[in-house]
């Protein structure tokens, strides 16, 4: 798939999907909040996924964002403050006319990386493609969320003695760590040179 060199791009626009706000890659910014947009007519939600070396912070700047950590949803705005979400907490956001900041302890700039790399991937997607197309794209996203500490939750599993959760974690590990064993071999990789990869984050 041929790639657009976004490195000098800062906000990326999904058509009627939403937009994010992300740091200069050069020179590195101190600051690595990541400002998000989803405009009313967006359905976009973040699905159910969890992060196991980085604990999140995400603030409502406008609008309301329904938020569901473990087993709870709820509703919050601007008035919420900040809302923690600590490491291995699954949980998921969705949107109504939203814009939402985000940033994550530590505040190493890998959240600006993983979001030029999953943006990049579906802007330099093609519409018309094919199944087969649009399944390397999903491939690809997997090797991404495995190389940047994202998680997804493939399957819900009871809460028996706490083995639920393990089990959870044990089938996303090995889906998206055979999508990336795999990948090594033809080329699918979690960062890509036009978008922004771990060099960019060194002074």
């Amino acid at each position: 798939m041929p790639r657009t060199n976004y490195r000098s791009q800062t906000t990326f626009t999904v058509p009627s999907q939403g937009s994010v706000s992300l740091p200069p890659l050069r020179p590195p910014s101190p600051n690595h909040e990541v400002y998000i947009t989803f405009p009313i007519s967006s359905k976009i939600a973040t699905g159910l996924h969890w992060h196991e070396t980085h604990t999140e912070y995400l603030q409502i700047i406008q609008g309301v964002a329904l938020v569901t950590l473990g087993d709870s949803t709820e509703r919050y705005t601007a008035k919420s403050g900040v809302i923690t979400i600590p490491r291995y907490t699954v949980h998921e956001s969705r949107h109504v006319d939203l814009i939402v900041k985000e940033w994550t302890d530590p505040a190493d700039g890998e959240k600006a990386i993983f979001f030029r790399n999953v943006v990049g991937l579906i802007l330099d997607r093609d519409p018309a493609a094919r199944t087969l197309q649009n399944l390397r794209t999903a491939w690809n996203l997997f090797v991404v969320f495995w190389e940047w500490d994202n998680f997804p939750r493939f399957v819900k599993m009871p809460r028996l003695w706490g083995l639920g959760n393990s089990v959870e974690r044990g089938v996303t590990w090995a889906i998206l760590g055979s999508a990336a064993l795999i990948g090594r071999w033809v080329g699918v990789r979690g960062t890509y040179e036009e978008y922004g990869t771990k060099d960019d984050l060194r002074p």
